[in-house]
């Protein structure tokens, strides 16, 4: 089992290096090209509804339904969410996306991430979130909408995640 975590660590972050590499469109002339593209663009305001989780180490436990409640704004994000535990956690941070790529005229596709701080978990988690109440969280995005509306996956970790958003 914990060979084949590694292994699946090993694909998560082979994936998310692709990505980073797909998303620095830019021709890096200085070095603060590459320090905006990391940062990328503020995400547009929006309230994010419902969230389901499944744990890449374990499809076989299913779907956890998370109730997530957050809003966006001006690059920003706060927001509320049960865990796979089913306990009460807490959100907030920045919320970016490296590259916006129009479908159509009314169908946007986004790439990007969200950094920053997680309140509600415990040793279950892991020994640091035990010991430390405040965890810091990174987790890369994948969004696609039409008009206002839309779909998230969300990569945290070895977790898969798919959520809805409104944009105002």
């Amino acid at each position: 089992m914990d060979k084949d975590l590694k292994g699946l660590r090993r694909k998560i972050n082979s994936f998310t290096l692709l990505g980073l590499l797909l998303a620095s469109e830019a021709t890096f002339s200085h070095p603060a090209d590459i320090l905006r593209q990391i940062e990328g663009t503020p995400a547009p305001n929006g309230i994010n509804v419902g969230m389901w989780s499944c744990h890449l180490y374990n499809i076989s436990e299913g779907l956890y339904r998370n109730d997530l409640l957050s809003i966006t704004y001006g690059g920003f994000f706060a927001g509320t969410l049960l865990n796979c535990f089913q306990d009460r956690c807490y959100a907030v941070g920045c919320q970016r996306y490296w590259l916006d790529i129009p479908l159509s005229q009314c169908v946007m596709s986004h790439f990007g991430y969200r950094l920053g701080l997680l309140y509600g978990y415990d040793e279950r988690l892991s020994a640091i979130a035990g010991k430390c109440a405040i965890l810091p969280c990174l987790q890369f995005i994948y969004s696609i909408n039409y008009k206002k509306v839309g779909v998230e996956l969300m990569l945290t970790g070895v977790t898969l995640s798919g959520g809805f958003f409104i944009r105002f």
